[in-house]
């Protein structure tokens, strides 16, 4: 984890973070 969070490194694991929700939501959709 880079140990400054400035508002572009913020915005970076917000978009990881909901990448991540995005794809578990696809695979449990395509699981179930």
């Amino acid at each position: 984890m880079p140990t400054s969070l400035t508002p572009e490194v913020l915005d970076h694991w917000t978009a990881v973070a909901a990448a991540k929700n995005e794809a578990e939501k696809a695979i449990a959709h395509y699981m179930g």
